[in-house]
């Protein structure tokens, strides 16, 4: 065979193995292609059930919320009517003079007791109506509170915590309290420290006439602590890089108040220092922890106390008020006996911030005090 021939011979063979691998190419291109596009139409099908499905809970959500607003507008209505009931009947039984407001009356006009059957009726159709009337009052305002309408729920249980007399006097007082302490409870989820500050102090005014105070009272107590977030992070503690997980810590030193409230609800003997709104001070450590344990808190530790008074916030200012007593109890023992206790060096930062010392367990002065954490 020629040079010639043998050349064409391997140029065909080399042509049929291109067209070959080339299809070859082309079938798996192909198939890729169709393996994607049926994926595509699978992700497609999947993000489309899961829309679907968030639609449905969205619909299922606003339907309830469509109910509760309309269970709400059905009781305001029932209150509007049974108050109009409750006027005419009484302005038409001779007690006009009082239909401008819901108040109980003892006894029938005189005229009733003589015997007048129609006035005696009205007179008794008033009384049903109010009854009604404060019943009804008092569904409005719980169905406020339980959709999170605190002002609103305020607002309607008004007319029943005026009779103080009234048979419905105490469970409107529970709403109320009730309230007051969810109102104060979403503050602090929402990290509003001041406004949850007065909500609480609010609560505990009124408190004593709810029927289980003290347990709400611990419960509300930790508000007026005006507790903040120091965040997590490192910073230098006695020299040393330390981190610390994220906890709260009361924004001044417990107050004279605040501990005389846990001495008049606990029966607690002790002869604190301090004045009002002013630091705490004479308490000892024993003091302290037993003041922690009534309100669910904790004494700081030496490094959470450190954090809080000697490092910046966002805004290049300390967390807390390092004003008032000048001695704070900590949590940690101390190696030379009793526990820690630290003070702010005014106008110090970094390692110079505080200084530390400590103190018998049962010692008071006038110069010691303490603040409290929580998680």
């Amino acid at each position: 065979m020629s040079t010639n021939q043998n050349l064409q011979t391997i140029l065909r063979e080399s042509l049929r193995a291109y067209e070959q691998a080339r299809a070859a190419h082309l079938r798996s291109q192909q198939t890729a292609d169709a393996e994607f596009t049926r994926a595509t139409a699978d992700l497609t099908t999947a993000e489309q059930a899961e829309r679907a499905r968030l639609e449905a809970a969205h619909r299922a959500r606003r339907a309830v919320a469509a109910g509760e607003q309309e269970r709400l507008g059905d009781l305001a209505a029932a209150v509007t009517s049974l108050e109009e009931a409750a006027r005419t009947a009484l302005a038409q039984a001779g007690l006009a003079h009082i239909a401008g407001a819901p108040v109980a009356v003892a006894d029938p006009p005189a005229k009733a007791r003589r015997g007048d059957a129609e006035v005696t009726e009205l007179f008794v159709r008033a009384q049903t109506s109010y009854v009604a009337l404060r019943e009804a009052i008092l569904r409005l305002a719980q169905a406020q509170v339980a959709t999170g309408q605190w002002d609103a729920a305020r607002q309607t249980l008004k007319p029943l915590l005026a009779e103080k007399e009234g048979a419905l006097y105490d469970v409107a007082n529970e709403v109320w309290c009730e309230c007051q302490y969810q109102q104060g409870v979403d503050e602090l989820n929402q990290r509003k420290d001041e406004a949850a500050f007065g909500t609480f102090k609010a609560l505990l005014k009124r408190i004593d006439s709810f029927k289980d105070a003290e347990q709400l009272r611990q419960r509300a107590f930790l508000g007026t602590l005006n507790l903040v977030r120091i965040p997590p992070g490192e910073f230098s503690f006695d020299g040393k890089n330390v981190n610390l997980s994220e906890f709260r810590i009361s924004y001044a030193p417990v107050s004279f108040a605040q501990f005389k409230a846990f001495m008049s609800a606990t029966g607690y003997s002790a002869s604190p220092g301090g004045a009002g709104n002013g630091p705490v001070n004479s308490v000892s450590h024993d003091d302290a922890v037993q003041f922690c344990a009534w309100a669910g808190v904790k004494l700081p530790t030496e490094q959470q106390w450190v954090k809080a008074v000697c490092t910046q916030n966002h805004d290049g200012r300390r967390w807390v008020d390092v004003g008032g007593v000048e001695w704070e109890w900590t949590a940690d023992p101390h190696e030379s006996g009793g526990y820690a206790i630290r003070k702010y060096n005014s106008g110090s930062s970094g390692g110079g911030c505080s200084s530390r010392d400590w103190s018998l367990s049962n010692l008071r002065y006038s110069d010691f005090g303490f603040r409290v954490v929580a998680p």
